[in-house]
Protein backbone atom coordinates (compact mmCIF):
# COMPACT_ATOMS: atom_id res chain seq x y z
CA UNK A 1 0.00 0.00 0.00
CA UNK A 2 1.52 3.36 -0.67
CA UNK A 3 2.29 6.04 2.05
CA UNK A 4 -0.11 7.99 3.27
CA UNK A 5 0.43 11.95 2.29
CA UNK A 6 -0.19 14.04 5.67
CA UNK A 7 0.04 18.04 5.20
CA UNK A 8 -0.42 19.54 8.38
CA UNK A 9 -1.43 23.50 8.56
CA UNK A 10 0.32 24.55 11.78
CA UNK A 11 1.73 27.43 13.19
CA UNK A 12 2.44 26.37 16.59
CA UNK A 13 5.90 24.10 16.40
CA UNK A 14 4.72 22.31 20.00
CA UNK A 15 1.91 20.83 18.02
CA UNK A 16 3.39 20.00 15.15
CA UNK A 17 5.80 17.97 16.78
CA UNK A 18 3.05 16.22 19.08
CA UNK A 19 1.41 15.27 16.04
CA UNK A 20 4.49 14.07 14.45
CA UNK A 21 4.89 11.92 17.33
CA UNK A 22 1.42 10.43 17.60
CA UNK A 23 1.40 9.99 13.55
CA UNK A 24 4.34 7.76 13.95
CA UNK A 25 2.66 5.89 16.94
CA UNK A 26 -0.59 5.15 14.68
CA UNK A 27 1.52 3.10 12.38
CA UNK A 28 0.78 4.87 9.28
CA UNK A 29 3.03 4.70 6.74
CA UNK A 30 3.12 8.27 5.74
CA UNK A 31 4.95 10.86 4.31
CA UNK A 32 4.64 14.03 6.28
CA UNK A 33 4.97 17.70 5.23
CA UNK A 34 4.10 21.03 7.46
CA UNK A 35 3.14 24.26 6.49
CA UNK A 36 2.81 27.49 8.97
CA UNK A 37 -0.09 28.97 7.24
CA UNK A 38 -2.80 28.49 5.09
CA UNK A 39 -0.92 30.74 2.46
CA UNK A 40 2.34 28.38 2.44
CA UNK A 41 -0.06 25.06 2.68
CA UNK A 42 -1.71 26.78 -1.01
CA UNK A 43 1.65 26.80 -2.02
CA UNK A 44 2.46 23.18 -1.44
CA UNK A 45 -0.97 22.04 -2.59
CA UNK A 46 -0.20 23.84 -6.08
CA UNK A 47 2.73 22.07 -6.11
CA UNK A 48 1.85 18.06 -4.71
CA UNK A 49 -0.65 15.96 -4.44
CA UNK A 50 -1.77 15.38 -0.59
CA UNK A 51 -4.54 12.52 0.77
CA UNK A 52 -5.36 14.84 3.82
CA UNK A 53 -4.74 17.87 5.36
CA UNK A 54 -5.08 18.87 8.70
CA UNK A 55 -5.54 22.82 9.74
CA UNK A 56 -4.50 23.66 13.20
CA UNK A 57 -7.92 25.79 14.55
CA UNK A 58 -6.26 26.66 18.10
CA UNK A 59 -6.12 30.52 18.10
CA UNK A 60 -8.23 30.88 14.79
CA UNK A 61 -11.17 31.29 17.07
CA UNK A 62 -13.78 33.26 14.74
CA UNK A 63 -11.68 32.69 11.65
CA UNK A 64 -12.22 28.91 11.99
CA UNK A 65 -15.32 28.66 9.11
CA UNK A 66 -13.22 31.43 7.10
CA UNK A 67 -10.09 29.13 6.95
CA UNK A 68 -12.12 25.92 6.04
CA UNK A 69 -13.87 27.59 3.58
CA UNK A 70 -11.51 28.98 2.27
CA UNK A 71 -9.22 26.06 2.07
CA UNK A 72 -12.40 24.55 0.02
CA UNK A 73 -12.68 27.16 -2.53
CA UNK A 74 -9.46 26.16 -3.98
CA UNK A 75 -10.88 23.43 -6.05
CA UNK A 76 -10.68 19.41 -5.22
CA UNK A 77 -8.62 19.70 -2.22
CA UNK A 78 -7.23 16.64 -0.18
CA UNK A 79 -9.70 15.74 2.92
CA UNK A 80 -9.35 18.29 5.58
CA UNK A 81 -9.77 17.83 9.09
CA UNK A 82 -9.59 20.10 12.36
CA UNK A 83 -6.80 19.80 14.92
CA UNK A 84 -7.23 21.22 18.19
CA UNK A 85 -5.47 20.74 21.41
CA UNK A 86 -8.58 20.19 23.33
CA UNK A 87 -12.00 19.44 21.05
CA UNK A 88 -14.31 21.98 22.55
CA UNK A 89 -18.09 21.79 20.78
CA UNK A 90 -18.36 24.79 19.65
CA UNK A 91 -14.57 24.40 17.84
CA UNK A 92 -15.76 21.19 16.79
CA UNK A 93 -19.12 22.00 15.45
CA UNK A 94 -17.96 25.35 13.52
CA UNK A 95 -15.07 22.91 11.60
CA UNK A 96 -17.81 20.39 10.45
CA UNK A 97 -20.58 22.97 9.08
CA UNK A 98 -17.32 25.39 7.64
CA UNK A 99 -16.84 21.56 5.66
CA UNK A 100 -13.89 19.84 7.57
CA UNK A 101 -14.41 16.27 7.53
CA UNK A 102 -13.95 15.52 11.01
CA UNK A 103 -12.15 17.36 14.63
CA UNK A 104 -9.53 15.39 16.23
CA UNK A 105 -8.07 16.49 19.65
CA UNK A 106 -4.36 16.13 20.66
CA UNK A 107 -5.22 15.48 24.11
CA UNK A 108 -8.21 12.91 23.68
CA UNK A 109 -6.80 10.55 20.81
CA UNK A 110 -4.24 8.06 20.47
CA UNK A 111 -2.24 6.54 17.28
CA UNK A 112 -4.66 4.20 16.72
CA UNK A 113 -7.69 6.61 16.54
CA UNK A 114 -5.53 9.01 14.46
CA UNK A 115 -5.58 6.26 11.80
CA UNK A 116 -8.97 5.06 12.12
CA UNK A 117 -10.12 8.71 11.76
CA UNK A 118 -7.78 9.70 8.53
CA UNK A 119 -8.69 6.52 6.85
CA UNK A 120 -12.74 7.33 7.62
CA UNK A 121 -12.52 11.08 6.35
CA UNK A 122 -9.84 10.07 3.81
CA UNK A 123 -13.05 7.86 2.50
CA UNK A 124 -16.11 10.12 2.81
CA UNK A 125 -14.33 12.85 1.17
CA UNK A 126 -13.58 10.62 -1.67
CA UNK A 127 -17.07 9.89 -1.93
CA UNK A 128 -18.11 13.22 -1.58
CA UNK A 129 -15.97 14.30 -4.40
CA UNK A 130 -17.01 11.76 -6.70
CA UNK A 131 -20.49 12.78 -6.20
CA UNK A 132 -20.28 16.69 -6.54
CA UNK A 133 -18.64 15.29 -10.24
CA UNK A 134 -21.53 13.38 -10.70
CA UNK A 135 -23.45 16.63 -9.84
CA UNK A 136 -21.34 18.80 -12.10
CA UNK A 137 -21.91 16.86 -14.65
CA UNK A 138 -25.64 16.39 -15.04
CA UNK A 139 -25.98 20.00 -14.22
CA UNK A 140 -23.98 20.48 -17.01
CA UNK A 141 -25.99 18.15 -19.48
CA UNK A 142 -29.07 19.49 -17.93
CA UNK A 143 -27.34 23.34 -19.17
CA UNK A 144 -27.09 21.98 -22.41
CA UNK A 145 -29.50 20.11 -23.56
CA UNK A 146 -31.77 21.17 -26.37
CA UNK A 147 -34.73 19.58 -23.75
CA UNK A 148 -36.12 22.25 -21.86
CA UNK A 149 -36.63 21.48 -18.36
CA UNK A 150 -38.38 22.69 -15.77
CA UNK A 151 -38.81 21.73 -12.21
CA UNK A 152 -41.94 22.08 -9.39
CA UNK A 153 -42.40 21.88 -6.62
CA UNK A 154 -46.01 20.49 -5.10
CA UNK A 155 -46.28 23.21 -1.90
CA UNK A 156 -48.25 22.51 1.21
CA UNK A 157 -51.89 23.85 -0.37
CA UNK A 158 -51.35 21.03 -3.22
CA UNK A 159 -50.45 23.66 -6.23
CA UNK A 160 -47.42 23.47 -7.97
CA UNK A 161 -44.65 25.91 -7.84
CA UNK A 162 -41.62 27.18 -10.26
CA UNK A 163 -38.25 26.47 -9.15
CA UNK A 164 -36.36 26.70 -12.16
CA UNK A 165 -35.16 25.72 -15.70
CA UNK A 166 -32.34 25.48 -17.65
CA UNK A 167 -31.57 28.09 -20.79
CA UNK A 168 -33.60 25.56 -23.40
CA UNK A 169 -36.87 25.83 -21.79
CA UNK A 170 -35.97 29.65 -21.62
CA UNK A 171 -35.83 29.61 -25.00
CA UNK A 172 -38.69 27.80 -26.05
CA UNK A 173 -41.09 29.56 -23.93
CA UNK A 174 -39.56 32.75 -24.00
CA UNK A 175 -39.27 33.74 -20.75
CA UNK A 176 -36.91 33.84 -18.46
CA UNK A 177 -36.68 32.87 -14.62
CA UNK A 178 -36.69 36.07 -13.02
CA UNK A 179 -39.60 37.08 -10.85
CA UNK A 180 -40.95 33.57 -11.60
CA UNK A 181 -39.09 31.75 -8.86
CA UNK A 182 -41.03 30.24 -6.00
CA UNK A 183 -44.55 31.23 -7.89
CA UNK A 184 -47.56 29.09 -8.89
CA UNK A 185 -47.48 27.64 -12.57
CA UNK A 186 -50.42 29.38 -13.23
CA UNK A 187 -48.88 32.43 -12.64
CA UNK A 188 -45.20 31.62 -13.67
CA UNK A 189 -46.17 29.87 -17.20
CA UNK A 190 -49.91 30.31 -17.44
CA UNK A 191 -49.10 28.66 -20.94
CA UNK A 192 -48.70 25.10 -19.40
CA UNK A 193 -51.43 25.82 -16.26
CA UNK A 194 -54.38 24.37 -18.52
CA UNK A 195 -56.70 22.33 -16.20
CA UNK A 196 -55.89 18.90 -17.60
CA UNK A 197 -52.04 19.60 -17.64
CA UNK A 198 -51.91 20.50 -14.46
CA UNK A 199 -54.14 17.57 -13.26
CA UNK A 200 -51.35 15.38 -14.92
CA UNK A 201 -48.73 17.18 -13.10
CA UNK A 202 -50.21 17.10 -9.89
CA UNK A 203 -50.83 13.50 -10.13
CA UNK A 204 -47.26 12.65 -10.95
CA UNK A 205 -46.22 14.49 -8.27
CA UNK A 206 -48.72 13.04 -5.76
CA UNK A 207 -48.25 9.21 -6.95
CA UNK A 208 -45.72 9.60 -9.11
CA UNK A 209 -46.68 7.71 -12.07
CA UNK A 210 -44.76 9.15 -15.20
CA UNK A 211 -46.75 11.46 -17.93
CA UNK A 212 -45.84 11.32 -21.59
CA UNK A 213 -48.00 13.41 -24.13
CA UNK A 214 -48.76 16.59 -26.92
CA UNK A 215 -49.77 19.34 -25.88
CA UNK A 216 -50.59 22.84 -28.10
CA UNK A 217 -49.33 25.69 -26.26
CA UNK A 218 -50.33 29.06 -27.21
CA UNK A 219 -47.23 31.78 -25.70
CA UNK A 220 -48.18 35.10 -24.65
CA UNK A 221 -47.78 37.15 -28.61
CA UNK A 222 -50.17 34.48 -29.80
CA UNK A 223 -48.03 31.66 -31.25
CA UNK A 224 -49.02 28.20 -31.32
CA UNK A 225 -46.17 25.59 -30.62
CA UNK A 226 -46.57 21.69 -30.21
CA UNK A 227 -44.90 20.44 -27.54
CA UNK A 228 -43.57 17.01 -26.64
CA UNK A 229 -43.75 16.70 -22.97
CA UNK A 230 -42.77 14.05 -20.71
CA UNK A 231 -43.00 14.52 -16.37
CA UNK A 232 -41.32 12.58 -13.81
CA UNK A 233 -41.01 12.17 -10.04
CA UNK A 234 -38.15 13.23 -8.85
CA UNK A 235 -38.31 13.46 -4.93
CA UNK A 236 -41.23 13.01 -2.52
CA UNK A 237 -42.76 16.13 -3.55
CA UNK A 238 -40.94 17.19 -6.73
CA UNK A 239 -41.20 16.95 -10.35
CA UNK A 240 -39.49 17.24 -13.57
CA UNK A 241 -41.64 18.70 -16.66
CA UNK A 242 -39.06 18.11 -19.40
CA UNK A 243 -40.45 19.10 -23.13
CA UNK A 244 -39.33 19.79 -26.91
CA UNK A 245 -40.53 21.86 -29.41
CA UNK A 246 -41.76 20.01 -32.40
CA UNK A 247 -43.96 22.10 -34.09
CA UNK A 248 -41.45 21.92 -37.04
CA UNK A 249 -41.59 18.29 -37.03
CA UNK A 250 -45.38 18.15 -37.03
CA UNK A 251 -46.13 20.62 -39.76
CA UNK A 252 -43.29 18.36 -41.58
CA UNK A 253 -45.86 15.15 -40.61
CA UNK A 254 -48.63 16.72 -42.07
CA UNK A 255 -46.60 17.56 -45.41
CA UNK A 256 -45.38 14.61 -45.77
CA UNK A 257 -48.45 12.72 -45.13
CA UNK A 258 -50.38 15.39 -47.63
CA UNK A 259 -47.92 14.77 -50.20
CA UNK A 260 -47.73 11.04 -49.74
CA UNK A 261 -52.11 10.62 -50.27
CA UNK A 262 -50.97 12.86 -53.82
CA UNK A 263 -48.68 10.36 -55.06
CA UNK A 264 -50.55 7.45 -54.12
CA UNK A 265 -53.45 9.28 -56.16
CA UNK A 266 -51.55 9.66 -58.90
CA UNK A 267 -50.18 5.91 -58.57
CA UNK A 268 -53.65 4.50 -58.21
CA UNK A 269 -54.70 6.55 -61.22
CA UNK A 270 -51.64 5.59 -63.65
CA UNK A 271 -51.33 2.85 -65.93
CA UNK A 272 -48.00 1.52 -65.98
CA UNK A 273 -46.91 -0.15 -62.68
CA UNK A 274 -45.39 1.89 -59.71
CA UNK A 275 -43.08 -0.99 -57.28
CA UNK A 276 -40.81 0.66 -54.72
CA UNK A 277 -38.14 -1.35 -52.75
CA UNK A 278 -35.75 -1.22 -49.68
CA UNK A 279 -32.13 -1.20 -50.02
CA UNK A 280 -32.58 -5.57 -49.76
CA UNK A 281 -35.15 -5.54 -52.49
CA UNK A 282 -37.93 -5.73 -50.78
CA UNK A 283 -41.49 -4.51 -52.04
CA UNK A 284 -42.78 -1.91 -49.81
CA UNK A 285 -44.72 -0.07 -52.84
CA UNK A 286 -47.08 -1.71 -54.84
CA UNK A 287 -49.77 0.06 -56.92
CA UNK A 288 -52.98 -1.28 -58.59
CA UNK A 289 -51.50 -1.22 -62.13
CA UNK A 290 -48.62 -3.04 -60.81
CA UNK A 291 -50.95 -5.37 -59.43
CA UNK A 292 -53.34 -6.15 -62.80
CA UNK A 293 -50.60 -6.55 -64.83
CA UNK A 294 -48.36 -9.37 -62.52
CA UNK A 295 -51.86 -10.56 -60.60
CA UNK A 296 -50.28 -10.23 -57.46
CA UNK A 297 -52.08 -7.97 -55.31
CA UNK A 298 -50.68 -6.10 -52.09
CA UNK A 299 -50.40 -8.71 -49.58
CA UNK A 300 -48.67 -11.41 -51.88
CA UNK A 301 -45.83 -9.21 -52.97
CA UNK A 302 -45.44 -6.71 -49.99
CA UNK A 303 -42.23 -8.00 -48.22
CA UNK A 304 -40.99 -10.32 -50.87
CA UNK A 305 -37.88 -9.69 -53.29
CA UNK A 306 -38.49 -7.97 -56.49
CA UNK A 307 -36.11 -9.86 -57.88
CA UNK A 308 -38.36 -13.49 -58.09
CA UNK A 309 -40.57 -11.65 -60.36
CA UNK A 310 -38.26 -9.95 -62.55
CA UNK A 311 -36.45 -11.61 -64.87
CA UNK A 312 -34.01 -11.03 -68.10
CA UNK A 313 -32.12 -12.94 -69.99
CA UNK A 314 -27.61 -12.55 -69.52
CA UNK A 315 -25.20 -12.78 -72.15
CA UNK A 316 -24.65 -16.37 -71.55
CA UNK A 317 -28.50 -17.04 -71.99
CA UNK A 318 -29.01 -17.93 -67.72
CA UNK A 319 -31.61 -15.57 -66.43
CA UNK A 320 -30.54 -12.94 -63.71
CA UNK A 321 -31.82 -10.84 -61.54
CA UNK A 322 -31.71 -6.74 -63.34
CA UNK A 323 -32.68 -5.29 -60.15
CA UNK A 324 -30.05 -6.47 -57.97
CA UNK A 325 -27.21 -6.00 -60.28
CA UNK A 326 -28.59 -2.41 -60.25
CA UNK A 327 -28.74 -2.54 -56.20
CA UNK A 328 -25.32 -3.68 -56.46
CA UNK A 329 -23.94 -0.96 -58.67
CA UNK A 330 -25.99 2.03 -57.71
CA UNK A 331 -24.49 5.37 -56.06
CA UNK A 332 -27.59 7.37 -54.68
CA UNK A 333 -27.90 8.85 -58.07
CA UNK A 334 -28.23 5.75 -60.12
CA UNK A 335 -31.07 5.33 -63.02
CA UNK A 336 -31.64 2.53 -65.81
CA UNK A 337 -34.06 1.55 -68.26
CA UNK A 338 -34.37 -1.77 -69.74
CA UNK A 339 -36.34 -4.91 -70.96
CA UNK A 340 -37.56 -7.73 -68.95
CA UNK A 341 -39.32 -10.31 -68.34
CA UNK A 342 -41.88 -10.33 -65.71
CA UNK A 343 -43.53 -13.76 -64.61
CA UNK A 344 -47.17 -13.26 -63.31
CA UNK A 345 -48.80 -15.42 -60.79
CA UNK A 346 -50.26 -17.91 -62.47
CA UNK A 347 -46.60 -18.83 -63.87
CA UNK A 348 -47.07 -16.91 -67.59
CA UNK A 349 -44.50 -14.11 -68.57
CA UNK A 350 -44.47 -11.13 -70.26
CA UNK A 351 -42.27 -8.50 -71.82
CA UNK A 352 -41.89 -4.95 -70.09
CA UNK A 353 -39.77 -2.02 -70.24
CA UNK A 354 -38.82 -1.13 -66.63
CA UNK A 355 -37.39 2.50 -65.18
CA UNK A 356 -35.10 2.08 -62.26
CA UNK A 357 -34.19 4.99 -59.95
CA UNK A 358 -32.68 4.90 -56.80
CA UNK A 359 -33.89 6.28 -53.89
CA UNK A 360 -33.09 6.77 -50.46
CA UNK A 361 -33.96 3.70 -47.72
CA UNK A 362 -32.59 4.34 -44.37
CA UNK A 363 -28.78 4.35 -44.36
CA UNK A 364 -28.69 2.51 -47.78
CA UNK A 365 -30.67 3.01 -51.22
CA UNK A 366 -34.34 1.31 -52.54
CA UNK A 367 -35.48 1.62 -55.72
CA UNK A 368 -38.49 3.18 -57.18
CA UNK A 369 -39.13 0.90 -60.40
CA UNK A 370 -41.58 2.01 -63.09
CA UNK A 371 -43.13 -1.05 -65.26
CA UNK A 372 -44.85 -0.68 -68.45
CA UNK A 373 -46.06 -3.80 -70.07
CA UNK A 374 -44.94 -3.38 -73.64
CA UNK A 375 -45.77 -7.29 -75.04
CA UNK A 376 -48.14 -5.64 -77.90
CA UNK A 377 -45.29 -3.57 -78.33
CA UNK A 378 -42.18 -6.07 -78.92
CA UNK A 379 -44.85 -8.25 -81.26
CA UNK A 380 -45.54 -5.53 -83.41
CA UNK A 381 -41.57 -4.37 -83.60
CA UNK A 382 -41.09 -8.54 -83.91
CA UNK A 383 -43.38 -8.66 -86.77
CA UNK A 384 -42.03 -5.01 -88.46
CA UNK A 385 -38.65 -7.31 -87.87
CA UNK A 386 -39.54 -9.76 -89.94
CA UNK A 387 -41.17 -8.18 -92.88
CA UNK A 388 -38.15 -5.79 -93.03
CA UNK A 389 -35.66 -9.04 -92.88
CA UNK A 390 -37.84 -12.25 -94.70
CA UNK A 391 -39.02 -13.04 -97.94
CA UNK A 392 -43.07 -12.73 -97.61
CA UNK A 393 -43.53 -15.87 -100.00
CA UNK A 394 -40.98 -18.64 -98.77
CA UNK A 395 -39.97 -17.07 -95.09
CA UNK A 396 -36.19 -17.15 -96.18
CA UNK A 397 -34.06 -14.13 -95.28
CA UNK A 398 -34.68 -11.38 -97.94
CA UNK A 399 -32.04 -10.29 -100.32
CA UNK A 400 -31.15 -7.14 -98.38
CA UNK A 401 -30.83 -8.85 -95.26
CA UNK A 402 -29.07 -11.96 -96.64
CA UNK A 403 -26.64 -8.93 -97.72
CA UNK A 404 -26.52 -7.28 -94.57
CA UNK A 405 -25.91 -10.91 -92.54
CA UNK A 406 -23.36 -11.89 -95.29
CA UNK A 407 -21.11 -9.28 -95.06
CA UNK A 408 -21.03 -9.11 -91.43
CA UNK A 409 -20.21 -13.00 -91.44
CA UNK A 410 -17.45 -12.18 -93.82
CA UNK A 411 -15.84 -9.36 -92.21
CA UNK A 412 -15.59 -11.44 -88.59
CA UNK A 413 -13.81 -14.62 -91.21
CA UNK A 414 -11.44 -12.08 -92.78
CA UNK A 415 -10.61 -10.17 -88.90
CA UNK A 416 -9.84 -14.13 -87.36
CA UNK A 417 -8.80 -15.45 -90.58
CA UNK A 418 -11.68 -18.28 -90.86
CA UNK A 419 -12.52 -20.08 -93.54
CA UNK A 420 -15.93 -19.57 -95.23
CA UNK A 421 -18.09 -20.58 -98.30
CA UNK A 422 -21.22 -19.43 -100.49
CA UNK A 423 -23.76 -21.75 -102.47
CA UNK A 424 -25.92 -20.30 -104.56
CA UNK A 425 -29.27 -22.84 -106.40
CA UNK A 426 -31.54 -22.30 -108.79
CA UNK A 427 -34.28 -24.20 -109.78
CA UNK A 428 -33.96 -25.79 -112.77
CA UNK A 429 -36.84 -25.26 -115.47
CA UNK A 430 -38.86 -23.35 -113.11
CA UNK A 431 -40.51 -21.33 -115.70
CA UNK A 432 -41.58 -24.55 -116.64
CA UNK A 433 -42.89 -25.55 -113.96
CA UNK A 434 -44.93 -22.34 -113.58
CA UNK A 435 -46.43 -22.85 -117.34
CA UNK A 436 -47.20 -26.31 -116.57
CA UNK A 437 -48.50 -25.94 -113.22
CA UNK A 438 -49.36 -22.73 -112.59
CA UNK A 439 -47.70 -19.82 -110.31
CA UNK A 440 -49.48 -21.16 -107.21
CA UNK A 441 -48.06 -24.38 -107.71
CA UNK A 442 -44.52 -22.46 -108.57
CA UNK A 443 -45.07 -20.64 -105.17
CA UNK A 444 -45.44 -23.91 -103.55
CA UNK A 445 -42.31 -25.40 -104.82
CA UNK A 446 -40.47 -22.08 -103.67
CA UNK A 447 -41.78 -23.11 -100.32
CA UNK A 448 -41.14 -26.16 -100.01
CA UNK A 449 -37.41 -25.80 -101.76
CA UNK A 450 -36.69 -23.26 -98.80
CA UNK A 451 -38.26 -25.59 -95.97
CA UNK A 452 -35.78 -28.31 -97.07
CA UNK A 453 -32.67 -26.39 -96.97
CA UNK A 454 -33.11 -24.56 -93.75
CA UNK A 455 -33.86 -28.07 -92.36
CA UNK A 456 -30.50 -29.18 -93.54
CA UNK A 457 -28.64 -26.27 -92.87
CA UNK A 458 -26.94 -25.44 -89.16
CA UNK A 459 -28.46 -22.46 -87.25
CA UNK A 460 -25.65 -20.87 -87.73
CA UNK A 461 -25.78 -20.57 -91.50
CA UNK A 462 -27.65 -18.05 -93.56
CA UNK A 463 -29.77 -18.78 -96.53
CA UNK A 464 -31.58 -15.98 -98.33
CA UNK A 465 -34.09 -15.62 -101.27
CA UNK A 466 -31.98 -13.48 -103.76
CA UNK A 467 -34.66 -13.28 -106.68
CA UNK A 468 -37.07 -15.66 -108.34
CA UNK A 469 -36.10 -18.77 -108.15
CA UNK A 470 -32.53 -18.03 -107.31
CA UNK A 471 -31.19 -18.79 -103.54
CA UNK A 472 -27.97 -18.51 -101.41
CA UNK A 473 -26.66 -19.98 -98.08
CA UNK A 474 -23.82 -18.79 -96.49
CA UNK A 475 -21.85 -21.14 -94.68
CA UNK A 476 -19.57 -20.13 -91.64
CA UNK A 477 -16.70 -22.16 -90.47
CA UNK A 478 -16.64 -24.02 -93.55
CA UNK A 479 -14.11 -24.77 -96.28
CA UNK A 480 -14.55 -25.30 -100.10
CA UNK A 481 -14.18 -28.87 -99.81
CA UNK A 482 -16.83 -29.53 -96.70
CA UNK A 483 -19.16 -26.70 -98.78
CA UNK A 484 -19.00 -29.41 -101.84
CA UNK A 485 -20.80 -32.07 -99.68
CA UNK A 486 -22.98 -29.66 -97.99
CA UNK A 487 -24.28 -28.39 -102.06
CA UNK A 488 -24.74 -32.46 -102.81
CA UNK A 489 -26.52 -33.14 -99.81
CA UNK A 490 -28.95 -29.98 -100.60
CA UNK A 491 -29.31 -30.97 -104.10
CA UNK A 492 -29.92 -35.05 -102.81
CA UNK A 493 -32.59 -33.51 -100.73
CA UNK A 494 -34.01 -31.57 -102.95
CA UNK A 495 -34.25 -34.37 -105.74
CA UNK A 496 -36.16 -36.19 -103.79
CA UNK A 497 -39.45 -33.69 -102.56
CA UNK A 498 -42.98 -33.84 -104.32
CA UNK A 499 -44.94 -31.08 -104.25
CA UNK A 500 -49.03 -31.40 -104.81
CA UNK A 501 -50.52 -29.48 -107.16
CA UNK A 502 -54.24 -29.39 -109.39
CA UNK A 503 -52.78 -30.12 -112.32
CA UNK A 504 -50.04 -33.23 -110.55
CA UNK A 505 -47.29 -33.65 -108.49
CA UNK A 506 -44.32 -31.39 -109.19
CA UNK A 507 -41.08 -33.32 -108.70
CA UNK A 508 -37.89 -30.52 -109.59
CA UNK A 509 -33.84 -30.48 -109.59
CA UNK A 510 -31.66 -27.69 -108.74
CA UNK A 511 -28.12 -26.71 -109.81
CA UNK A 512 -25.97 -25.06 -107.39
CA UNK A 513 -22.68 -23.14 -107.58
CA UNK A 514 -19.95 -23.18 -104.33
CA UNK A 515 -17.20 -20.96 -103.71
CA UNK A 516 -15.13 -20.59 -100.49
CA UNK A 517 -13.56 -17.12 -99.28
CA UNK A 518 -9.94 -16.69 -101.04
CA UNK A 519 -6.56 -15.19 -99.04
CA UNK A 520 -7.25 -11.24 -99.08
CA UNK A 521 -10.70 -11.23 -100.86
CA UNK A 522 -12.35 -8.12 -99.24
CA UNK A 523 -15.74 -8.15 -101.26
CA UNK A 524 -19.00 -10.12 -100.45
CA UNK A 525 -19.67 -9.39 -104.41
CA UNK A 526 -16.51 -11.06 -105.25
CA UNK A 527 -17.91 -14.50 -103.86
CA UNK A 528 -21.58 -13.80 -105.39
CA UNK A 529 -20.05 -13.29 -108.67
CA UNK A 530 -17.87 -16.59 -108.53
CA UNK A 531 -20.51 -18.55 -107.19
CA UNK A 532 -23.22 -17.13 -109.51
CA UNK A 533 -20.45 -18.26 -112.55
CA UNK A 534 -20.23 -21.72 -111.06
CA UNK A 535 -24.19 -21.95 -110.93
CA UNK A 536 -24.55 -21.02 -114.65
CA UNK A 537 -21.95 -23.49 -115.22
CA UNK A 538 -23.39 -26.56 -113.04
CA UNK A 539 -26.62 -25.28 -115.75
CA UNK A 540 -24.60 -25.27 -118.84
CA UNK A 541 -23.36 -28.86 -117.83
CA UNK A 542 -26.37 -30.42 -117.90
CA UNK A 543 -28.35 -28.96 -114.41
CA UNK A 544 -29.12 -31.27 -111.41
CA UNK A 545 -25.50 -31.08 -110.62
CA UNK A 546 -23.05 -28.77 -108.38
CA UNK A 547 -20.15 -26.68 -109.54
CA UNK A 548 -16.41 -24.77 -107.93
CA UNK A 549 -15.45 -21.81 -108.71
Amino acid sequence: MSAMRILLIESCPRRAERFRKLLRESGIAAEFSLAPSIDAAFELLDSREFDAALLGVDGLEEKISAAILRYRRRGERPAILALTENAEEEIARKSVEAGAQDCLALGRIDGEGLARSLRLAIKRHRKRLALEREVRRYRGIIQASPVGIHVYELAQTGRLVFKGANPSAESMLGRDRKGRLGRPIQLAFPELASEEMREQFEAVAQHGENWHGEEIVYESDGRSVVLDMRVYRISPREIALAFLDVTKRKRAEMALRESEARIRTISDAALDGLAMTDSAGRVIFWNPAAQAMTGYAGADILGRDINEILISAAEDGERECPLLRFLEARDGGSSGHREVSIQRKDGTEFTAEIALSSIRAGRGYGSVILIRDITGRKSMEEELRRLATTDPLTGACNRRHFIKTAEEELSRARRYRRPCSMLMLDIDHFKKINDTFGHDAGDRALKALTAACLAALRNTDHFGRLGGEEFAALLPETTGRAALDVAERLRLALANIRVDSDSGTIQYTVSIGATELREGEDALEDMLKRADEALYEAKNTGRNRVAVR
